[in-house]
């Protein structure tokens, strides 16, 4: 009887063994999908100051065009008037 519980729990013991290598796994597979989430955001994060970034300097670079665009149509009226 001794024996027959003894195997019992040795088989449960051989489970529970098994159940935690099972466990772990899962636990390094969450371990590995937390630092390419983590790895995401940090791209994330770049692309979107990298955009801002770009969205600054192309309103820059609009007010440049406008302003030599103004100073053009001022030059061509300068001109067109001087001509009539």
């Amino acid at each position: 009887m001794e024996q027959l519980i003894k195997l019992m729990m040795d088989q449960m013991n051989q489970q529970f063994a098994k159940i935690d290598q099972q466990f772990d796994q899962v636990n390094q597979q969450f371990s590995l999908m937390n630092s390419h989430f983590d790895r995401i955001e940090d791209r994330i994060q770049s692309l979107k100051e990298t955009v801002k970034n770009n969205a600054s300097e192309f309103r820059s670079h609009f007010r440049r065009i406008e302003d030599k665009l103004e100073s053009h149509d001022k030059m061509f009226e300068l001109i067109s008037g001087s001509a009539k």
